[in-house]
Formats: structure tokens, C-alpha cells, sequence
């Protein structure tokens, strides 16, 4: 039996539907099978009507949002950790802060992983802690007048040992 006959008003809805998709004839219309899925299924025409999304889709919408946050929160672990340990912790000072369990090394964690998801840049952070506790804080300070006896005072001291060794070794024979 004929989908018409089991439902008198198919042919209208059909009709419309194709109308409103600029289909010129019903059997060109057929080939169509969203517009000949809401034909036959009321239930179907409503839901899609309303816009409702799958739940399967809504799923995985929901697991692809919650991976995107995951790893956009494992990014600025990562970014703390890793300025964390160019830092030097104040308090305990052969320990970097990402090593340190001072609480001062844990509150300025805290800081940097509130300043990193703010959106201010690690140039920014590290300009705050060295202002605040000053070039020490930093592993590798900058290299100014203030600092150049940290960057060539080792080799300094190397070349006068070597001078010294070599005096010592060519004196006497």
C-alpha cells in the first residue's frame, strides 16, 4: 500500500516542504531525503523544527569542550612549571620555586598562574618578582653593571688560577 493512502495529508506536507526548497516536482523531491524523513515522520519534522541537536552530537560536543579545556590547562601547567623553575625560591635559596615547598614559593606560583591565565606575558611576571625581591630571584640575571661580576667573575677567577699555577710550576727548577 502507498504512503498516500496511509496518510491523507502526505501529499501536502510533501508538497510544501519541497515548495519551500524550490523543488519544481514531487518525484524530483524524493530524491531530497531530509525533506522526505520530515514528510513521513511528524515527529521527526518537530524535532528538526525546533532544532533539537542529537544527543549523541550534544556527547561529544560536550567531550570535545572538556579535551579543549584540559589542554589548554595542561599548557599553562606547563608554562608555570617551566618559568617556575627559572626562578630561584627567596627563602630556601638552592631551590627554584617549582622544587620549593615554602610557602612563599607556593604563593608565588599562585601568582604566576593567575598572571599567565590573566594573559600577561612571563616578561612581565618575572619584571614583577625582580622588582619585588630583587635580581636574586632570577637564575640567570640579566646581564648589566650590576650583574657582570656573576657572568665573568668565574672566569676571572679561573685566569688568575691559571697565572698563579703556571708561576708556581715555572719557578723553582
Amino acid at each position: 500500500m502507498p504512503e498516500e493512502a496511509l496518510n491523507p495529508s502526505f501529499a501536502a506536507r510533501a508538497s510544501r516542504l519541497w515548495a519551500r526548497r524550490g523543488v519544481a516536482n514531487a518525484r524530483h523531491g524524493q530524491s531530497h531525503g531530509c525533506a522526505l524523513r520530515l514528510a513521513l515522520h511528524p515527529t521527526a519534522r518537530r524535532a528538526h523544527s525546533r532544532g533539537r541537536v542529537p544527543s549523541f552530537l550534544r556527547f561529544f560536543g560536550f567531550l570535545l569542550l572538556a579535551w579543549a579545556f584540559a589542554a589548554q590547562a595542561d599548557d599553562l601547567d606547563n608554562r608555570v612549571e617551566r618559568l617556575a623553575q627559572e626562578l630561584r625560591c627567596v627563602v630556601c635559596q638552592s631551590q627554584s620555586v617549582a622544587e620549593s615547598n615554602a610557602p612563599l614559593a607556593i604563593d608565588m606560583k599562585r601568582q604566576l598562574r593567575e598572571g599567565l591565565a590573566a594573559g600577561r606575558s612571563e616578561a612581565e611576571l618575572k619584571a614583577e618578582l625582580v622588582q619585588r625581591y630583587g635580581e636574586q630571584v632570577l637564575y640567570r640575571p640579566a646581564l648589566h653593571a650590576g650583574t657582570a661580576p656573576l657572568w665573568f667573575g668565574p672566569l676571572v677567577l679561573l685566569a688568575v688560577g691559571v697565572v698563579v699555577y703556571l708561576r708556581q710550576r715555572g719557578g723553582p727548577r
